[in-house]
């Protein structure tokens, strides 16, 4: 995914803040997410998320 979205003015903080969260850590797997994805999940700010 590229970094445009942090230019778009349409979208929310929180929907930024969503996105990056996944360019970072990309997506849960089929077979589930990783531990290390688990870890960054669970760090997340909940009134952010």
């Amino acid at each position: 995914m590229s970094k445009e979205y942090m230019n778009d003015g349409s979208l929310s903080e929180k929907w930024k803040y969503r996105f990056n969260f996944y360019d970072q850590h990309g997506f849960p797997g089929f077979w589930g997410a990783t531990p290390e994805y688990k870890a960054a999940f669970k760090a997340l700010k909940v009134n952010n998320a």
